[in-house]
């Protein structure tokens, strides 16, 4: 069986160091390099407005709650913790979407309650983004839904929704 250093897998130095008295089984590196290959994959342009800058969580949620209320006339409740800063190029690929939406939450549809979940208990702030109307359902992430009376899945992931804001092509 043939072996390889961790230190022998690209751009996984902090694992490496990590984990250098250890050696992958060649077919385990193989893996390990073409999952990192598969992340160079490119998604798209990023929009003009959203190159080279690092976007702060909060206004990228913003964003995105507006053209999901717009959309879908449906009122959206987001956790900023669902998002993390990450600079962003010209090009948007699955690594950098990934940095973004670490945790690429699922997306529910949720009866809307006629109060919004109490933050205390929950990691980061909301963003709100309700239509002038009485909605109701929302659209809130899976960790979100929880504090809703009942819901059900939306067919999207956060992380679609994002790189739509961010590339103005859906996945």
């Amino acid at each position: 069986m043939t072996v390889a250093q961790a230190s022998d897998i690209p751009r996984l130095a902090g694992v490496a160091t990590v984990v250098a008295d250890h050696s992958w089984p060649a077919c385990l590196a193989d893996q390990i390099a073409a999952a990192d290959r598969a992340l160079d994959e490119v998604l798209g342009v990023v929009r003009l407005g959203w190159r080279r800058r690092t976007p702060d969580p909060q206004d990228l949620l913003q964003h995105v709650a507006a053209a999901l209320r717009t959309e879908t006339g449906l009122g959206v409740v987001l956790n900023t913790s669902a998002l993390h800063e990450h600079r962003l190029g010209d090009i948007l690929t699955r690594r950098d979407l990934a940095a973004l939406v670490p945790y690429d939450n699922r997306m529910m549809l949720a009866e809307a309650a006629s109060q919004i979940p109490a933050t205390a208990e929950l990691d980061g702030s909301l963003i709100v983004d309700l239509p002038d109307c009485d909605a109701e359902m929302v659209i809130t992430t899976d960790y979100l839904a929880r504090q809703f009376p009942a819901a059900r899945p939306h067919p999207a992931r956060l992380s679609e929704f994002v790189r739509t804001l961010l590339t103005g092509s859906w996945p």
